[in-house]
């Protein structure tokens, strides 16, 4: 799958869609979080998103539940999630 960010609803949100082609599937609506990037986690499941203030959340792509998961208030190094 790939991930994107996109602001096509008015506020950034996270999207995946089918390499191959297809609808994209909406992860995120209207969460209060200031998305900046996103990355999959090694397990494929999960996207790591970071959020403006440091802010680190884990997003379940198949219930999409985002949490909470750390904030870094010195940078974004030093993480092990």
């Amino acid at each position: 799958s790939i991930d994107y960010i996109s602001d096509a609803d008015g506020e950034f949100e996270v999207y995946v869609q089918p390499q191959q082609g297809g609808e994209a599937t909406q992860l995120t609506k209207r969460t209060g979080v200031i998305i900046e990037n996103i990355a999959w986690l090694p397990d494929s499941k999960t996207l790591l998103v970071i959020g403006a203030g440091n802010k680190i959340y884990s997003l379940d792509v198949a219930t999409k539940a985002l949490k909470l998961q750390d904030e870094n208030r010195a940078g974004y190094g030093g993480f092990d999630i």
